[in-house]
This record gives structure tokens, sequence and C-alpha cells, in this order.
């Protein structure tokens, strides 16, 4: 029977080499997982931020289906972390912006129209109700030294200012007699 005198355990230079290892994945994988709880933070404020502007917007929708159009107006909230700003303004042509469109140094000049053509969705004197309506929706939110924000836009068309305009539009097209 042979005679073992080796002991059970490690050895001081196994567990020092053991510890180097772990402290090179320690250095390594230390910033990756900061940068993922960072990016987590971020797309969670994002995902909350989305959240609140569609939930703004379908409250106006909501409103409007049952008949009230937005008022001109421009107001503030604050939810946690997330300001939002809400804003309805006459809708103007003039300030949208297609996808792949020119841009506006490079657009040909508008050939003149017909007033009574283009003031369908003219904006509106201050007395006036505006046709269309363009509800802004604009949630922020501070991300250490940057500022960020999330954006919906929803229209609404204002059935008493359209049957106006129509009215007002049959009317100049009446030949005089």
């Amino acid at each position: 029977m042979p005679r073992s005198d080796a002991r059970r355990g490690f050895t001081l230079i196994e567990v020092l080499g053991a510890t180097a290892v772990l402290a090179v994945v320690i250095v390594v994988l230390g910033p990756i997982v900061v940068e993922s709880n960072q990016r987590e933070g971020l797309a969670r404020r994002k995902a909350a931020a989305a959240l609140l502007a569609d939930r703004l917007v379908a409250e106006a929708e909501e409103a409007a289906a049952s008949g009230a159009v937005p008022q001109l107006t421009k107001r503030e909230l604050t939810e946690d972390e997330l300001t939002a700003t809400i804003e309805a303004t006459a809708f103007d042509p003039a300030t949208v912006e297609l996808a792949g469109a020119a841009p506006a140094a490079e657009k040909p000049a508008a050939p003149a129209r017909d007033a009574v053509a283009t003031g369908w969705l003219d904006s509106p004197t201050a007395a006036e109700t505006p046709p269309v309506v363009q509800l802004d929706v604009r949630v922020t939110w501070v991300e250490g030294v940057n500022e960020n924000e999330v954006r919906r836009t929803s229209f609404f068309l204002n059935p008493a200012a359209l049957e106006a305009l129509a009215k007002k539009d049959a009317e100049a097209r009446e030949p005089p007699q």
C-alpha cells in the first residue's frame, strides 16, 4: 500500500493565481455592467416618457371624439422626473416638412394660388377658430447633463370651423347677380 503524505487543499500560489484571474475578469466586466445598467435606465425612462406622451394624446383624441376640440393653449405638467409640455396651435401647413423633401433653401418658390383655395388651412385671425388644430406633446427628462425628449403630434378637425369655412367658400364662389 503506497503511503500518501499529500495534503488536501490549495497552495498559496494557486490561491493567488485564482485571485489574479478573478481580478482581471472583474476589471474587464465591471464597465460593461455599469454601461448596461445606464442603458437600461435610459430605456426605462424613454419608455415611460413615450407612454406618458401617448396617454396625453389619447386623452385629447378621446375628448375630440366626443366633440371637444383642443383649445389653443400651452400647458405643462410634471410626473415623476418627466416634464410634459402640451401645446395646441392652429395648424400651419408651411411648418410641415415631409420626409425626403428638399430643404427650405432649395425649394422652388410656390406659385400664387387662389385666395379662397388657400384659405382653408391658413392661420386664422385671433377671433376665428382654426379648422385644424395641431397638438404637440413633448416629454422631457434630464439624464446626467443631457436633456432627452419624446415627441408626439396629432391633428384635430374642428367641425364648426370647417362648416363656417365651407359656407364662406360657397358664398365666395357664387357668381355675382
